[in-house]
């Protein structure tokens, strides 16, 4: 009965050849992935993405010279493939993690919800992307540690990607003491503002009234600034002193949490009707 197993009857020339075959697929494979990594660079790809590809292009060709090599040693790959069918489900179960994570890294390949050089936020994670293999995504965190995520983790949250754009807004929450010039200090805080270097002219900021809190009068600080991480967090630094130093000119003091105690006196006792006091007995 004819298997998949090759007989001894195969001669030297044809496993000579065969092993030539699968060698030069091998070789083949190489040279081809590293010649498509640099063209899809060129090409604008980031490079994790760029060896992805490359990487599933050599499996392809590694697969399609050993079937060639097995069919010059007459090997019957229908049976070869029914054992491989029932082994594929042993291995599917076995590297799950690893597949997963590899159709992640492919997708986020093809979608591109950020790049290399993107500070992205996702899950509990927020960073600089480094690198998008085959398995993980490599994030350099604002503290300087690196963090490798697991794709699939990535694919699975919301992922913020901060600079997506040039620019983006910050909201600064500020609070006004009751009876104050609302327009006044409305106008104070608008003109810091305008002058900090790194807040855009357009948009421009805004100062908006939210609403009536329990110590002062709620207002929301608007303004753009550029996406970088660490650019934010020195602009904003660079507001919230401006604000102080504009309130002050004009002194008008941001309130704090407080509680008025106000004691009120005591009623006096109603006199009883009917009764009169000792003097009067007397």
């Amino acid at each position: 009965m004819t298997t998949f197993v090759f007989a001894a009857e195969r001669t030297a020339t044809e496993l000579l050849t065969a092993a030539v075959v699968a060698a030069i697929t091998i070789v083949a494979a190489a040279l081809i992935s590293r010649f498509l990594t640099k063209l899809l660079k060129q090409a604008g790809m980031g490079d994790g993405s760029a060896k992805l590809v490359a990487r599933l292009v050599g499996v392809i060709i590694v697969l399609v010279g050993v079937v060639y090599a097995l069919q010059i040693l007459e090997v019957q790959i229908a049976p070869l493939f029914g054992a491989f069918g029932f082994s594929s489900v042993v291995i599917a179960f076995a590297f799950q993690g690893i597949i997963t994570n590899f159709v992640a890294s492919a997708l986020l390949t093809t979608r591109q919800p950020f790049r290399p050089g993107d500070q992205i936020e996702t899950g509990k994670h927020r960073g600089t992307v480094i690198e998008v293999n085959s398995r993980d995504v490599v994030l350099m965190t604002f503290d300087g540690n690196h963090v490798v995520v697991p794709s699939s983790e990535v694919l699975a949250n919301p992922i913020h990607n901060f600079t997506a754009d040039p620019i983006r807004r910050s909201v600064m929450p500020i609070s006004l003491p009751y009876g104050c010039e609302l327009r006044e200090a409305q106008r104070a805080i608008n003109r810091s503002v305008r002058g900090v270097e790194g807040v855009t002219e357009l948009p421009a900021p805004e100062v908006l009234i939210a609403g009536f809190g329990d110590s002062g009068i709620d207002t929301n600080l608007r303004f753009w600034h550029p996406s970088e991480e660490l650019t934010t967090r020195w602009v904003t630094s660079e507001v919230a002193l401006a604000v102080v130093e504009a309130l002050n000119e004009i002194n008008v003091e941001i309130p704090f949490p407080h509680i008025d105690l106000v004691e009120k006196p005591a009623p006096a006792s109603p006199e009883k009707p009917g009764l009169s006091s000792p003097s009067e007995r007397d």
